[in-house]
């Protein structure tokens, strides 16, 4: 029942979205070579991004999302979450035990999936970048999911070309989601849905088995990813893209 209604969706947002983004991408094939399941671990330069790697990725890959249940309070994108499935965690920024609690039960949830051979997303650094750098921090999602399913395939997924667009911080502050996509939606119409300059952006796989990343220690695991994301351009200069 759910599979038709997820492909109408995915139809329909693959087409939205083209309309101001275009993705190329490098390294699937090579990635779809190697065995599953796959732990999909992106950068995260700007709001739009997992919504270009979700429908970009989702035919091959049918990955379950984890996200932060925050940004999909509002109605508009509740059945986003919904039909793929997510994975929500609590926003650990607004401390306390039972965010702490269900933290761990968001990551346990990842683990029981990757365990029956389903594939996940996860976003490693939990927040937007700041500086045009992927910083992970302290986190520590990434390497207990890694201690506990170590047989899996390690997807990194490096995003350029969105460093600059009205959904990142690169114009001073963090955009407000549900105001940036009415702004974007207002300007597709005063380009005339089909006349709006495109985004070029580049996504770039590569696949990591076991034998191929440090063991799976915090500190060792999450400067393993910060290398990777930074490794072309230790700083992304903004893009800006005419809005008309």
């Amino acid at each position: 029942m759910l599979a038709p209604i997820r492909w109408f969706m995915w139809v329909l947002v693959r087409i939205l979205l083209a309309l101001r983004y275009w993705v190329s991408i490098r390294g699937k094939n090579e990635v779809l070579s190697r065995p599953g399941p796959y732990l999909i671990l992106p950068n995260h330069p700007a709001f739009i991004d997992p919504p270009n790697l979700l429908v970009r990725l989702w035919p091959a890959f049918k990955m379950r999302p984890m996200f932060l249940e925050t940004n999909f309070e509002n109605p508009l994108f509740a059945p986003f979450a919904w039909l793929l499935r997510g994975i929500r965690v609590p926003d650990t920024e607004r401390a306390s035990a039972e965010a702490r609690m269900r933290a761990e039960q968001a990551v346990q949830s990842i683990i029981d999936t990757l365990k029956v051979n389903e594939n996940v997303i996860i976003w490693p650094s939990g927040r937007l970048q700041r500086d045009g750098v992927e910083h992970i921090g302290g986190t520590r999602t990434v390497a207990d999911v890694l201690a506990a399913v170590p047989n899996v395939t390690v997807v990194l997924a490096r995003t350029r070309g969105l460093w600059g667009s009205s959904f990142s911080c690169a114009w001073g502050s963090k955009p407000n989601l549900g105001r940036s996509f009415a702004r974007g939606a207002g300007l597709l119409l005063l380009n005339l849905i089909f006349f709006a300059p495109r985004r070029r952006v580049t996504l770039t796989l590569q696949a990591f088995g076991p034998s191929d990343r440090p063991e799976p220690i915090r500190e060792k695991i999450n400067r393993w990813l910060e290398e990777w994301y930074n490794s072309d351009f230790p700083q992304e200069k903004p893009t800006f893209v005419p809005y008309h």
